[in-house]
């Protein structure tokens, strides 16, 4: 076995590893996920529900726009040289906390400034809860710097376990406010804020064992991991918009009554909600697959990332089908006839995501190839496609705004992905049928998961008995 062949195996092993691993966690997040779902909608009803929805767009907005793609660049450059960690870590931590201020001021500049806009957005006056969720700004924005670190040093195990511990700590705060403290909407925003704190302190803990953080801001070094990572951030914010460009739309153009509106916008979300806690669990291949490209020769990345394709593809068709037979049952039994709407909108929504999920593969392949700009135009064509598809819809047809919005939110997913998978092929020199269609050793490999299962606990049980 030549030196190039150990390496590919090992680098095989260590992605089916990290896969795993990723799925397992992504699967326990998932279920967390659910939990929390039902809880809140349960608890709040669809009116406050949909509230919640829109008091959320805020700092959904703030992490996506989040430092202009430090994060990113610094995960090239820390993972190249480990040795600029330290620097890196503590510039973007300064870093972001000073952009989260900035966009604190511009959010309640525009609460304050345009009070009558912001009431048609949010259909009711909440200034407390709005002001609330805003803290969460800095501790999210700091802890971009730390969870890159940890990206860096390719940790996926921790980070995992860090993704439990918060979505534990955030449903365990929901409940003891609901109980104890009789709270409402407040106690799902201060949850968040709780969590997102936590979240801070447990990055930060991670990071202190393994990296130096004496060292104050290099503006060098932030300048060249922003101009790294900027063609990347406009990827991600491209691919991001169309949720929350559809939810601004749906509110204004809705023409019912405040509740009446509140509660079609939580269906809407609700339904995509369900849609973005399933994608971790089929995008663990892609999340895997990031570290191990970015460094791989171009044949190499290109033989993972259609293996990579293929599986998602399949194991997105597989779960999203399970999941539409499941979703009258699963709404009736955990939420409620309030909420059967959902059932319908995720109906429509659910081959969206296996478009979403498959693209994710594609997209992680073009940025560790440095073509971000392809993943932007794919992006950007798709949310342009869906706003015309509901500006069509909304303007011709009254009273199924719900539906217009998840079916152009399905059209411009799938044009979204046609554009990703044509420079996916292409980049990678992958033909369509090795990118879609899977093989018997794709199907082989699944029997090994039981085995590498079994490793990851050995090894963990080792590594706590030494």
């Amino acid at each position: 076995m030549t030196s190039s062949q150990g390496d590919q195996i090992a680098e095989r092993s260590s992605l089916a590893r990290d896969t795993v691993g990723t799925t397992l966690t992504n699967a326990a997040l998932f279920l967390l996920g659910i939990i929390s779902w039902a809880l809140i909608a349960r608890l709040l009803g669809p009116v406050w529900r949909g509230e919640l929805a829109l008091v959320m767009l805020a700092p959904a907005l703030v992490i996506k726009m989040g430092a202009f793609g430090y994060d990113y660049g610094m995960i090239v450059l820390g993972g190249k040289q480990r040795s600029m960690l330290g620097p890196l870590t503590a510039t973007g931590a300064v870093l972001g906390l000073i952009l989260s201020i900035l966009y604190l001021a511009v959010f309640l500049g525009f609460m304050l400034g345009f009070p009558k806009n912001f009431w048609k957005l949010s259909q009711v006056w909440l200034p407390l809860d709005f002001i609330v969720i805003s803290m969460a700004f800095p501790l999210h924005m700091m802890t971009m710097a730390f969870d890159s670190a940890i990206y860096a040093e390719d940790r996926i195990a921790a980070r995992n376990v860090k993704e439990l511990v918060i979505n534990i700590v955030m449903i365990t705060v929901i409940i003891v406010a609901f109980i104890k403290f009789k709270l409402e909407l407040t106690a799902v925003v201060g949850a968040y804020v709780v969590a997102n704190l936590v979240s801070l302190g447990y990055a930060l803990l991670l990071v202190r064992r393994r990296i130096d953080l004496s060292r104050f801001a290099e503006w060098k070094v932030a300048k060249e991991a922003v101009r790294l990572g900027f063609p990347v951030y406009l990827a991600q914010v491209a691919s991001y918009l169309m949720i929350p460009a559809m939810m601004l739309v749906l509110s204004f153009s809705l023409s019912g009554t405040k509740f009446d509106n509140l509660a079609r916008i939580a269906y809407f979300t609700m339904a995509y909600q369900m849609i973005d806690r399933i994608l971790p669990v089929t995008r663990s291949v892609s999340f895997a697959l990031l570290p191990k490209i970015t460094t791989a020769s171009d044949k190499d990345a290109s033989d993972l990332a259609a293996k990579a394709s293929r599986q998602t593809l399949l194991i997105s068709i597989v779960l999203f089908f399970i999941l539409v037979m499941l979703m009258q049952s699963i709404v009736s039994i955990l939420l409620g006839a309030r909420f059967i709407p959902v059932v319908w909108a995720f109906v429509f929504l659910a081959p969206a995501g296996v478009a979403l999920s498959v693209g994710g593969v594609w997209s992680n392949h073009l940025l560790a190839r440095t073509r971000p700009y392809e993943v932007s135009k794919a992006g950007i064509i798709g949310v342009v496609v869906a706003l015309i598809v509901s500006g069509v819809g909304f303007r011709f047809i009254s009273g199924h705004e719900v539906l217009i919005a998840a079916g152009a939110v399905l059209i411009g997913s799938f044009v979204n992905a046609g554009f990703l998978l044509g420079s996916f092929c292409r980049v990678g020199k992958i033909s369509l049928y090795s990118a879609l269609i899977p093989t018997m050793s794709d199907f082989r490999e699944w029997r090994r998961i039981p085995g590498l299962i079994k490793s990851m606990i050995n090894r963990k049980a080792g590594v706590n008995l030494r």
